[in-house]
């Protein structure tokens, strides 16, 4: 399976004749997980762990060619005797504009997860300085008693 991966990334390389150097290629190329897929035991719609199709990226292909159809349907309704040329590019704009807006969703809530992370961590922080601060007047209580 790592021979056909890295024979499959060369030849998109252009062949051996185009690698220079060897262990930057493979290190840096050959070997690096494409994170097309959220699924980590998948690089190109190939599990590494069994060599079968990634379900992930199945499912990823099913659900865009659905929205295709969906969105076609709605070309054909709204749009009724455009040419083949021009449906094409009205269908490919929607999906484009369907695509950014998935993506600036799930932008969205990454960006709130992050948010919510640094807050949790700040109020751990915050917390772990205020039973320091406890500390430090406790421990200055107890010379002072002492003294």
């Amino acid at each position: 399976m790592l021979a056909a991966r890295l024979t499959a990334r060369l030849e998109e390389t252009g062949g051996e004749a185009l690698v220079t150097r060897p262990f930057g290629w493979i290190t840096r190329r050959g070997l690096v997980r494409r994170p097309s897929c959220s699924d980590v035991r998948c690089d190109d719609g190939v599990r590494l762990d069994t060599g079968a199709d990634c379900d992930n990226c199945d499912n990823v292909l099913h659900s865009r060619r659905a929205w295709r159809v969906r969105i076609a349907a709605d070309v054909n309704q709204e749009l009724p005797g455009l040419e083949t040329d021009a449906r094409y590019r009205e269908i490919e704009a929607r999906m484009r504009r369907h695509a950014e807006a998935a993506d600036f969703v799930a932008r969205q809530a990454e960006a709130r997860e992050r948010a919510e992370r640094r807050a949790a961590a700040r109020a751990e922080v915050e917390a772990q300085a205020a039973v320091e601060r406890e500390r430090a007047t406790a421990e200055a209580a107890a010379r002072q008693a002492v003294a």
